[in-house]
């Protein structure tokens, strides 16, 4: 492996742990500062890259089984926190958009793409889907308290973003020049993202532990 691909790869898991890391540092206090699912979605998304990258740098294996997963699970934990927040536990469109990230990864794995292929149309509809449902909790603000508010705004962007990358998964991984060229900036947003929430998740442990010391 080369030197800025080591770079690329140990930079994206470190910086994908440190989210996970700084909510495990939260005080535990009996209230929920941060969803459990949010938590979840960040841990996903480094166990994979770590899988990933032990499969392919090690084991010398076919890493899409890894994503076609992981893309599912990520799917799956951000479509419940939208159906918490929107209060559809049980409602109808709450199971159907449940069943959503499965049903595609049961679609793409067995009529388009084998789950040693790319996965184009799961990542596509994943950005794209969670991109359009935490744009109509924006659209409501109200409903909503600040933290939460600030994570759907982020982790809308965020998505919004990386449309245009599911979009256009397969033709950058075609043209190799193109993704080397493309690739940082991707990386560089990622980055970002997870940095912002550590940075997020510790501002919580302040505030609790503020509080801690008014109470006593």
């Amino acid at each position: 492996m080369s030197t800025i691909n080591m770079f690329y790869t140990y930079g994206l898991i470190i910086s994908g742990i440190l989210p996970v890391l700084a909510y495990l540092a939260l005080p535990k206090s009996g209230k929920e500062q941060v969803s459990t699912l949010i938590v979840a979605w960040f841990a996903t998304r480094v166990l994979a890259d770590t899988v990933a990258h032990v499969v392919y740098q090690y084991l010398q294996l076919n890493v899409y089984p890894v994503f076609h997963v992981s893309i599912c699970i990520e799917f799956t934990l951000l479509i419940l926190y939208f159906v918490k927040l929107k209060g559809w536990n049980r409602h109808p469109l709450g199971w159907i958009l449940a069943c959503m990230p499965l049903s595609i990864f049961l679609m793409e794995i067995s009529f388009v793409n084998s789950i040693y292929n790319l996965e184009e149309i799961s990542i596509t509809a994943y950005f794209l889907v969670i991109a359009l449902l935490f744009l109509t909790l924006i659209m409501h603000p109200s409903r909503l308290d600040k933290k939460q508010l600030v994570i759907i705004l982020i982790f809308f962007l965020y998505h919004a973003f990386f449309v245009v990358f599911g979009v256009f998964h397969t033709e950058l991984r075609a043209n190799l020049d193109l993704f080397k060229l493309i690739y940082p900036y991707f990386w560089t947003a990622n980055s970002a993202f997870n940095v912002f929430f550590t940075y997020y998740f510790w501002t919580f442990r302040k505030l609790e532990k503020g509080s801690i010391q008014k109470a006593t």
